[in-house]
């Protein structure tokens, strides 16, 4: 477990450089976890009260419209997940997170981050420079859905988390690019 919290530890370190103290705090409370393919990590109506670093594996934030499951976000390796709303408010979720793949994860609980934060300006730090990251990837994914058209939506999302077409189906890509699923259909058979 030592060696893999200071696998974070690096994680962290890459980022910004952090104090030797915070090793040592993360060494109490991270919890290391494995989430078997399919098991939730959040339900719609609960509390997203931790904040969880995916050292592997793949995990699916979406919520339920008409019957339907609409994916708002795919993590993978090295990605930080919450439900947004959820996480930063401590109210309930309207989302919901699974496993798509069996996952690793670290975690650490909403109140421990705020210590965390407290304590370490270094840490603080990089919860801003990872909050920026993600609040740009979303701006991104809004300004695609509102301006961009489908075969540039498609291609935006080829080019850029290609490495998912290998791992989520097409009928997932589909609704997560706001686009029929007989349209990505005749776009990927143009290529």
């Amino acid at each position: 477990m030592e060696t893999i919290i200071e696998e974070l530890f690096g994680f962290l370190n890459a980022i910004h450089p952090q104090p030797p103290a915070l090793l040592a705090r993360l060494k109490e409370i991270v919890e290391h976890r494995f989430i078997p393919k399919k098991e939730f990590v959040l339900k719609a109506g609960e509390v997203n009260n931790k904040i969880m670093f995916i050292r592997s594996g793949l995990l699916w934030c979406y919520y339920e419209k008409e019957g339907k499951e609409v994916p708002t976000w795919f993590m993978k390796e090295r990605d930080v997940v919450v439900s947004i709303d959820s996480f930063y408010k401590q109210v309930k979720s309207y989302e919901n997170i699974q496993a798509w793949e069996d996952t690793e994860v670290f975690l650490i609980y909403h109140d421990q981050l705020q210590e965390l934060y407290d304590t370490y300006p270094e840490f603080d730090r990089v919860g801003r420079i990872l909050t920026t990251k993600y609040l740009i990837d979303w701006a991104e994914q809004l300004r695609s859905i509102r301006m961009l058209s489908s075969q540039e939506r498609y291609d935006y999302f080829r080019q850029n988390k290609g490495d998912l077409m290998q791992r989520i189906p097409l009928k997932m890509i589909a609704p997560f690019l706001d686009i029929d699923p007989s349209t990505i259909s005749r776009i990927r058979s143009k290529l």
